[in-house]
């Protein structure tokens, strides 16, 4: 198996590039693992115009190829550098996570969240007081259901209305202006718009503490775009907030591994704070997968959400919870089976949800003030090479 791209015209081939150079010279760009991207990685061969127009999508000049890994490597540090300039490279991270991860395969999306943490923290004057607030004795001793319920009078969060939203995605930006009024901030995985493309298939979430900015980062979707289930965003919204709350980060590197910290009590809190028990209990008649996903329409979270809910709950059998997440698991792999053409949201919408609203917000108003400048605000905004985007646009979008 050939280990380079032939890149040639219509007398031959014109020069060949190593596999690992292309790739790495494109990782950090719009253009990695597009179709494009894809296609000549399959077949090791493409004509100079393709080659040259996607590298100059990418914005990268593409005799780059001819460097050293070594040099390009360099480049690449720099670029990032320059990027998160502020960000201290060897910073140590306080988070948790849903997943078990190696930390330096998020590292630039750590720093990104770093750089606009350090960025958001200059215009909030207070600490957060909401981050460990179940620490404290008086908070200790109480149930999952009575932590929930402090923390939806915190945070203003009211179930009816979550419950009267016009779709799981509504929900969702509900939730998000909920925790955004106190200065928790949200950040929703877009493969082509993240600081990296994160390709970890059991990791849906991590929460990176700030003493002023903490941020929860949520990837509950599918690599290529493909299915974007809100409800399951949801719920790892929840879970992440809940190991906020009760501050269950720890200390990371870039070059350690960090083991998930989610565990069946922090499944009861997400669940209590989006299903709570006396409501769901008295609504909830399970006969079918079709119940459950009426179910799970009203709470706005996954059908296997509604599942495990009703089996902690006790309104199903071990035997009936078995069965219905096998039925919904393969519902689930017909959707990802099909050829699809992604989500159909603009650049600027897509900066929204990956920047987070809130944090949007922030940056704007200190671009409008002149407290940053153009450079900085793009950056921030999206740190992918060959970005082209309107911050006009993108104010349009979040004032819409």
């Amino acid at each position: 198996m050939t280990s380079q791209i032939e890149v040639r015209s219509r007398e031959g081939v014109l020069f060949c590039v190593p596999l690992d150079i292309f790739k790495i010279t494109l990782q950090y760009t719009t253009v990695f693992d597009t179709k494009p991207y894809n296609e000549i990685l399959k077949n090791k061969r493409v004509q100079l115009s393709k080659f040259r127009k996607l590298y100059i999508k990418a914005k990268v000049p593409y005799p780059v190829v001819f460097m050293s890994k070594n040099d390009i490597e360099s480049q690449i540090d720099d670029y990032i550098k320059k990027t998160f300039a502020g960000v201290d490279m060897k910073r140590q991270y306080s988070i948790a996570s849903h997943g078990t991860i190696q930390i330096n395969a998020i590292s630039i999306m750590l720093r990104h969240i770093a750089a606009l943490q350090s960025e958001v923290s200059k215009s909030i004057p207070d600490r957060s007081n909401l981050c460990g607030i179940f620490l404290k004795q008086k908070y200790k001793s109480m149930s999952v259901k009575d932590k929930a319920c402090i923390a939806r009078e915190k945070l203003d969060i009211n179930t009816d209305r979550i419950n009267s939203t016009q779709g799981k995605k509504e929900a969702f930006l509900y939730l998000e202006r909920q925790l955004n009024k106190r200065n928790i901030f949200i950040s929703t995985y877009d493969h082509r718009l993240c600081a990296q493309t994160i390709q970890i298939e059991d990791f849906a979430g991590i929460f990176i503490n700030h003493k002023k900015a903490p941020y929860i980062f949520i990837r509950a979707s599918d690599d290529k775009g493909i299915i974007d289930p809100w409800g399951r965003k949801n719920l790892i919204l929840m879970l992440m907030l809940g190991m906020l709350l009760h501050k269950n980060n720890k200390p990371v590197m870039l070059n350690t591994k960090h083991n998930s910290d989610i565990n069946d009590e922090a499944y009861q809190f997400a669940e209590e704070m989006l299903m709570p028990q006396e409501d769901f209990s008295e609504c909830v008649h399970i006969k079918d997968l079709v119940d459950i996903k009426k179910i799970s329409e009203l709470y706005k979270v996954s059908p296997s959400a509604v599942i495990m809910r009703c089996y902690r709950l006790k309104l199903i059998s071990n035997k009936q919870k078995e069965s219905l997440l096998e039925e919904c698991n393969k519902e689930f792999e017909k959707i990802r089976s099909k050829e699809r053409g992604g989500r159909n949201r603009t650049i600027e919408e897509g900066i929204v949800l990956n920047v987070g609203s809130g944090a949007t917000g922030i940056i704007l108003n200190r671009d409008k003030q002149g407290l940053i400048d153009n450079a900085q605000v793009n950056n921030l905004l999206s740190p992918r090479k060959g970005t082209d985007f309107s911050v006009d646009e993108v104010r349009a979008h979040l004032n819409a």
